[in-house]
């Protein structure tokens, strides 16, 4: 069941990625009735957040929150560190591009704080979500608070060796200087 499971979940993904969105959205919706028929949680969670990237991509911002607040109560059940950091990330950023910046805020401070926490956390997948984090502030015009979130986000892109990310940081840390 979970290599076939596993199977399906790539072929929707690459689906998404060659934009052939309504056939990854039929994937989806697909996966997340089987998942949820035999609670299978790790790959509905992914299911879900491939049905929100979909429809995202549509500007369906409706149902995107909708799938990706289900996704993050699943994986608060998982009780899994890094699966709901990642999460309540890409919640966090569906909710700052639909002008929500309090909420988003709260996310993004709740995803960065389980990033930090666990040991398992790569230098890549916290700089990418101190980097969202930054883009907000400064929207908010927290000029003070985007500065150090781009400063520690280019200190480990550099370390990740990620040449895009830095000078994406450095561009951010000239605008809040």
């Amino acid at each position: 069941m979970s290599d076939n499971l596993d199977t399906k979940i790539k072929t929707a993904y690459q689906k998404l990625r060659q934009q052939h969105f309504e056939q990854a959205f039929n994937l989806f919706q697909d996966l997340i009735s089987l998942c949820r028929q035999n609670g299978r949680k790790i790959e509905l969670i992914a299911a879900l957040r491939g049905a929100a990237q979909v429809v995202r991509n549509q500007n369906d911002f409706d149902a995107a929150l909708v799938y990706y607040e289900e996704a993050v109560q699943v994986s608060r059940e998982l009780q899994n560190t890094l699966l709901i950091a990642h999460t309540v990330r890409h919640y966090a950023d569906l909710l700052r591009k639909l002008n929500q910046p309090e909420s988003a805020e709260t996310h993004y401070r709740e995803a960065l704080a389980l990033y930090r926490e666990s040991s398992d956390t790569s230098e890549l997948e916290l700089a990418n979500a101190l980097r969202p984090m930054a883009i907000l502030m400064e929207t908010l015009d927290r000029e003070s608070e985007a500065l150090k979130f781009w400063q520690e986000a280019k200190s480990l892109y550099e370390s990740a060796e990620i040449k895009e990310g830095v000078e994406e940081c450095e561009s951010g840390i000239r605008r809040c200087i």
